[in-house]
């Protein structure tokens, strides 16, 4: 399968539609590749945050500010918990940010 570059590398916005498709067709490819159930698992779980947090805050597009504020998020979180998880208090480590 030959690579080709996300649409967002060249129009520096994405939306949330295009997304949703790439996000689709990067795991089909963790699939085919044979990467572990647990690895997929992760990356579902980490795509389906990112597409939480872009319509709860009522983002069309991603751009590259919007993806700074998601890993600000992912950070920090906010008050009323990360994820709209009241128990998602504690701020994240650097390490899971980077």
């Amino acid at each position: 399968m030959q690579r080709r570059p996300l649409l967002f590398q060249n129009s520096e916005t994405l939306n949330v539609q295009q997304l949703k498709l790439e996000i689709e067709g990067w795991l089909i490819d963790c699939d085919m590749r044979q990467l572990s159930s647990a690895t997929i698992q992760k990356r579902k779980i980490f795509t389906d945050n990112l597409i939480w947090f872009l319509q709860t805050n009522d983002y069309d597009e991603l751009t590259p500010i919007v993806l700074r504020r998601f890993f600000a998020y992912v950070g920090k979180g906010s008050p009323e918990g990360r994820w709209g998880n009241p128990n998602e208090l504690a701020i994240n480590k650097p390490s899971t940010v980077h």
